[in-house]
């Protein structure tokens, strides 16, 4: 059996002080498809983070990385994203499929920080289709 990580993610768009904290349960496999984590946990000797970001968000990803059906296991993602040609899976672009696009850049920002080099990848590629589908005029308007 898998050892177990705890991730504490700090709400900073939770206005309830007493309950913006939330736990997420990893394997020790799963976390260190996050470099973030995977660093730390390397650096630190820790199977415990804490990481200040949008719960919702982090709630999207951790699905993502715990649910087996999504994830495209022939992807090495503890190499570099230059040396890793990425293989994205049907079912990963359906995770996105009722996101808007501004939702879709906020978690592209959140997965950039983290370095989930896997689901980053997924989001830019349907983010692309969506844009290319719409032309993007309305999407750009907003940048």
């Amino acid at each position: 059996m898998d050892d177990i990580c705890k991730v504490y993610v700090r709400d900073l768009f939770d206005v309830n002080t007493d309950q913006n904290t939330h736990t997420y349960i990893f394997t020790t496999d799963q976390i260190k498809k996050i470099k973030y984590f995977k660093n730390q946990m390397d650096l630190f000797k820790t199977q415990t983070f804490d990481i200040d970001c949008s719960n919702e968000l982090f709630k999207e990803i951790h699905f993502f990385c715990t649910n087996n059906d999504f994830i495209d296991i022939r992807v090495d993602i503890q190499r570099d994203a230059e040396d890793t040609k990425v293989e994205i899976t049907e079912k990963a672009l359906l995770f996105f499929d009722k996101w808007t696009p501004q939702s879709m850049v906020d978690i592209c920002k959140l997965l950039i920080y983290i370095e989930y080099p896997y689901l980053l990848e997924v989001a830019c590629k349907k983010l692309s289709d969506l844009l290319l589908e719409t032309n993007g005029t309305e999407e750009i308007k907003m940048y």
